[in-house]
């Protein structure tokens, strides 16, 4: 299974990757293996390694239109199928002028699950605003997994170096549905670039299950 899902990865990698356009863009590439895929502070690896891959094209590195594309292995737990994670999601950034610190953000992101028929897809939009490093995001958005899935999530956080090469990149965040349980996620992350290589250490905490996570990140990004 660990073979196929590999296989299936790389395949659907190679599939988003676009064909080079004509004009000036930043785009780039990356791959990452984790010990846990924990989102929004839930694990949706059942606790296991999870083998991720991405692309993202921009127009400017700092505004402008951005798009792009996310996929990691995915495990939905005991007696269900796993699979194939895609996320697929684009936007618009900028600033409140050109001398501002403070940045907007706004978008739209689609989830979807190959190889398990138990799991439904995801719809959100959503909207921020930034000041430096710190940021408050809205997200609203459709679940097809319950039968009233509208829900929001507040997503806050924001990032500080503490160590000369070492980010700490903090994050609350607070799930609201209108069919199921409310609840709440917290998260802090140690980072680092080893040779090339980004390496994340994070904590999570989610009150909901009053589950506290921990798990490493091994990832390389790569321009193109």
């Amino acid at each position: 299974m660990i073979k196929k899902q590999l296989a299936t990865l790389m395949f659907s990698t190679a599939l988003i990757l676009p064909a080079a356009t004509s004009y000036a863009v930043e785009s780039s590439a990356n791959v990452a293996l984790t010990s846990n895929y924990v989102f929004r502070g839930q694990t949706l690896s059942n606790d296991n390694m999870a083998l991720q891959g991405g692309y993202d094209i921009a127009q400017s590195k700092d505004s402008g239109w951005y798009a792009g594309a996310f996929l990691s292995m995915f495990d939905s737990g005991p007696g269900a199928e796993d699979g194939i994670e895609t996320d697929i999601f684009g936007g618009w950034k900028g600033s409140f002028g050109a001398q501002s610190k403070f940045n907007w953000d706004a978008g739209l992101a689609i989830y979807e699950y190959q190889g398990a028929d138990n799991v439904e897809g995801q719809f959100e939009i959503y909207g921020g605003i930034s000041y430096e490093t710190a940021y408050i995001k809205l997200y609203i958005g459709d679940d097809d997994n319950f039968s009233n899935g509208d829900y929001t999530y507040f997503d806050f956080g924001a990032s500080f170096v503490v160590l000369k090469d070492i980010d700490l990149d903090l994050h609350l965040g607070h799930t609201s549905r209108d069919f199921g349980k409310n609840y709440n996620d917290a998260s802090a992350t140690l980072s680092k670039q080893v040779n090339g290589y980004d390496i994340a250490l994070s904590l999570t905490y989610e009150d909901q299950g009053d589950e506290m996570e921990f798990f490493v990140t091994v990832g390389k990004s790569f321009d193109l």
